[in-house]
């Protein structure tokens, strides 16, 4: 049995030159369950690998994360793993978290979050069957409707 996941959120380029780049993913999820945040890595092996982690909340809008979640992320500053997981569960208010990614947590990192009352379900990356990710996009409000820009 497989689920639908719809939600919005962003792209978190960790490094040097970090940013947070609007995106809202459309997936296929193998499973019964039906996440209200997915957070999943497309490219990392290991935790050390990660530079990009799609962060979506289920019904949201790219406006409604930006508000909630990324608004929080910039006025941190610099943010961990785990920091990004408890902003992200709080502001949708949930306690779990699903990730979908090649690699496996540390056992802190489990620990650090269930102690901030937030549980990391992980998931291989090849749970997600289906996915379409769209990022990047702008739009103008025009005369008539939307332009694209």
């Amino acid at each position: 049995m497989e689920g639908y996941f719809i939600g919005s959120g962003a792209i978190l380029e960790a490094g040097e030159g970090s940013k947070i780049v609007g995106a809202t993913l459309h997936a296929q999820l193998s499973g019964d369950a039906s996440p209200d945040v997915v957070l999943v890595d497309f490219d990392g092996t290991e935790f050390a690998e990660v530079r990009q982690l799609l962060a979506v909340v289920a019904g949201y809008s790219i406006a409604d994360f930006d508000a909630s979640v990324a608004s929080r992320l910039m006025a941190q500053g610099e943010c961990t793993f785990e920091n990004v997981v408890q902003i992200v569960a709080e502001a949708a208010g949930t306690s779990v978290v699903h990730l979908y990614a090649h690699w496996e947590p540390s056992t802190e990192m489990f620990t650090a979050l269930e102690s901030a009352g937030v549980t990391l379900i992980r998931h291989q990356l090849e749970d997600v069957s289906r996915a379409a990710l769209i990022a990047r996009h702008r739009y103008q409000a025009w005369q008539g409707g939307l332009k694209a820009a």
